[in-house]
């Protein structure tokens, strides 16, 4: 809703963070997977969505000169009649 949008936006300070527990549904830390996201709304109503999703810690251990660290995604696809091999050295 708005009203919790605004409340929200009370939290966003560029120079200093605030404790977790101020966030909004509180929810515990996860381990697993390396993902996340953040969806933001501005005052026309448009809605940016961006998200990262490395697969593994680091994702596929390969940095851009750019600074990017690729993801390794690639894993959860298949082919018929093919097999990923997960065991093959990271770069």
């Amino acid at each position: 809703s708005k009203s919790e949008a605004s409340s929200l936006r009370q939290l966003i300070n560029d120079s200093q963070s605030f404790p977790s527990d101020l966030l909004v549904p509180h929810s515990a830390p996860q381990s697993g997977t390396a993902a996340s996201q953040v969806l933001v709304m501005g005052p026309d109503d448009f809605i940016v969505a961006v998200v990262s999703s490395l697969n593994r810690p680091f994702g596929s251990g390969i940095v851009t000169p750019s600074g990017i660290l690729l993801n390794s995604q690639m894993l959860d696809f298949s082919w018929q009649n093919k097999t990923m091999n997960h065991s093959i050295p990271r770069p």
